[in-house]
């Protein structure tokens, strides 16, 4: 986004730090802080992920309050235009256009389960499913 914009919107003088900064303090900051929190700090990571949970869950419901209440009035008035209906009608053909991909992955993801407990199987000499034991060896 910083390099597209001053791209795609010649006529404004956007400078590409302006639009990279608060991108980087309120998206990657929180989170490289959360992943070394996690890494470094495990059982603190357990005892504050149910706090931010629902912090983050009352804050969405507030947004979404406060989104209704601005533009509450603006979204009822988009029903006659079929503004509503042509964002249904794009999500439907997006993901309808997805599925092929998704059931692509879902035999790939499936064929390597197989594999893999073929290879098992011969290396340990026996049926893995009856036999758990090689998970511990």
């Amino acid at each position: 986004m910083p390099v597209a914009v001053p791209l795609l919107a010649a006529s404004l003088s956007v400078d590409a730090w302006a639009i990279a900064r608060p991108l980087l303090v309120m998206v990657l900051t929180p989170l490289v802080l959360g992943m070394a929190v996690f890494h470094l700090a495990p059982h603190v990571a357990a005892v504050v992920r149910p706090r931010v949970k629902a912090m983050a869950a009352v804050a969405a419901v507030a947004l979404l309050v406060l989104c209704g209440v601005l533009f509450g009035h603006g979204f009822l008035a988009s029903f006659g235009s079929f503004a509503i209906g042509s964002q249904v009608l794009y999500l439907a053909i997006i993901t309808t256009m997805g599925l092929p991909l998704l059931a692509a992955c879902r035999a790939a993801t499936a064929e390597r389960a197989r594999a893999l407990h073929a290879q098992r199987r011969r290396r340990h000499g026996t049926n893995c499913s009856r036999h758990p034991a090689w998970m511990t060896a």
